[in-house]
């Protein structure tokens, strides 16, 4: 009979010893995780990235409704997603979502990525919801800013009466502004619309230049007829800077701008 006692004593001791280190993990995990029970999405429990993620302390949000321990977080349709994942037994996930929150006193637009998952007991009964949540918001505003800075320069590059391309990192082409098609009557993208714009006794040499500069990292300087919607050709100075990302090349920026009257002007002068 002793034996068994020590033996039951052992294994509580054991249990206990695992659902500290459980709770442990929980409480400490990178990532922010907390448990709403019941109809009413109390907050049972948060660890400390989640209440950083709120913006609130412990004493404000556990054992509260989230909603009414968070008032500034309603309205924004999580009340419905909530209610769908406890009806529903179904997990929901949000891969971007704005919100904005009053986190420690100062109105903030923050950007998450949730998982809601039903919080299920033994018998399989839904007593509440497991949220998983990580803050993405400088990873969003970084994208916002460069999709704005892309948007900036598309629009100059519309304005200007060059041939303005970008290329990516290895050479292919990822846009070109409107002169392109206004001047050559074609939309440069591959190599056959290339071959139908240049002079078929520059192609070689303009070829060859632009291989050195993905090969070297230089940039790209070249002299070329390109063959107007017309069938005319005309002179361009063609220049292109690689555009570094630390000390790695993200993509080359370009533009072509006719010479021709300075080119023809040049070569009456050497006859």
């Amino acid at each position: 009979l002793l034996a068994r006692v020590h033996s039951q004593i052992k294994l509580a001791n054991t249990r206990k010893h695992i659902q500290q280190q459980l709770k442990n993990t929980f409480l400490q995990a990178p990532t922010g995780i907390c448990v709403l029970r019941g109809s009413q999405y109390i907050v049972e429990v948060a660890n400390e990235k989640m209440l950083d993620i709120w913006g609130k302390s412990a004493e404000q949000m556990l054992n509260r409704p989230v909603f009414e321990a968070m008032p500034d977080a309603s309205g924004q349709g999580f009340e419905q997603i909530l209610d769908t994942v406890y009806a529903t037994g179904k997990s929901f996930i949000i891969h971007e979502a704005a919100l904005e929150l009053l986190r420690r006193g100062i109105p903030e637009k923050v950007y998450l990525k949730f998982v809601f998952e039903p919080f299920r007991e033994e018998d399989g009964r839904i007593s509440g919801i497991i949220a998983v949540a990580d803050e993405i918001t400088d990873l969003v505003k970084a994208r916002q800013e460069i999709e704005e800075s892309e948007k900036r320069f598309r629009n100059l590059a519309e304005t200007l009466p060059h041939l303005v391309w970008v290329a990516d990192a290895n050479g292919e082409q990822t846009y070109a502004s409107s002169r392109w098609k206004e001047y050559t009557g074609v939309e440069p993208s591959d190599e056959e619309t290339w071959r139908e714009m240049v002079h078929p006794a520059d192609l070689e040499k303009v070829n060859a230049a632009w291989q050195h500069s993905l090969t070297t990292g230089t940039p790209y300087k070249c002299e070329v007829r390109l063959k107007s919607r017309d069938g005319e050709y005309r002179w361009y100075s063609g220049n292109s800077k690689p555009v570094f990302e630390g000390d790695t090349i993200v993509k080359w920026v370009g533009a072509f701008t006719d010479i021709h009257t300075e080119k023809s002007f040049a070569q009456e002068l050497e006859k």
